[in-house]
């Protein structure tokens, strides 16, 4: 095989490979970072629970295109949990149960981990005694930082979200999660503080198939190259 017949051929994998491992990311231009048994932990404190307590974040994949999502709680005198699913390419909320986010809003466990700095998000940001309408919230991105936080010091690069209202959250860039912050409604508000997560010890999230499909182009363009070769030997 003489140079130029090398340089076509490795031009066909190229273009044939990315083609094939990517023509999955259709509708999922919206790259979600959390992770099949992530979960996250906060203490949480809100205008009317200034003792605050403990909360849980734990999501669940039920298919390419689902999460659901479990919120648990513990206070000295209350424990309980809420229940949710997000449609992972519209970020929208369905089937809440007990407490959490409305259905039909926009989820804000997490942010899309392709986002920029100046983007603008649309996330649930009602404290649940202000239920008005879906309760959602035009973000902006207006910062990102580097932290050090939780109980053993992970570090972190985060972007800083703000509203009209004055919130204030943090989320961690590589994986989307809510790390810090504080959401704010007129005289309602939530203060989450990070503890911990399993976030960086979980297999790493992205396109769904994106290896079997690249290793289909891989097959694909070899059966071409052969056949090619075989015709022009004939």
């Amino acid at each position: 095989m003489n140079k130029s017949k090398l340089t076509n051929n490795i031009f066909l994998f190229i273009i044939f490979s990315l083609f094939f491992s990517n023509i999955v990311a259709i509708g999922y231009s919206n790259e979600v970072g959390i992770t099949d048994g992530m979960y996250i932990k906060h203490f949480l404190t809100q205008h009317s629970h200034l003792d605050g307590w403990p909360t849980t974040l734990t999501f669940s994949k039920t298919s390419d295109d689902l999460f659901h999502v479990t919120w648990r709680w513990e206070s000295p005198s209350d424990m309980g949990s809420g229940h949710w699913d997000v449609t992972i390419s519209t970020n929208i909320v369905s089937n809440m149960d007990n407490f959490g986010p409305p259905d039909d809003s926009h989820n804000g466990c997490w942010i899309y981990i392709n986002a920029s700095l100046n983007d603008q998000i649309i996330m649930y940001n009602h404290p649940k005694e202000s239920y008005t309408g879906d309760g959602d919230t035009v973000y902006n991105i207006t910062g990102e930082y580097s932290i050090t936080g939780g109980t053993m010091d992970v570090s972190m690069e985060v972007w800083e979200l703000e509203d009209a209202f004055g919130s204030v959250l943090w989320y961690e860039k590589s994986k989307g999660f809510l790390v810090n912050g504080t959401n704010r409604y007129n005289a309602y508000w939530e203060k989450y503080e990070f503890i911990e997560t399993n976030a960086f010890s979980s297999p790493e999230g992205g396109i769904p198939g994106y290896n079997y499909f690249f290793l289909f182009g891989l097959l694909l363009v070899s059966a071409i190259v052969i056949l090619k070769n075989k015709s022009i030997r004939e």
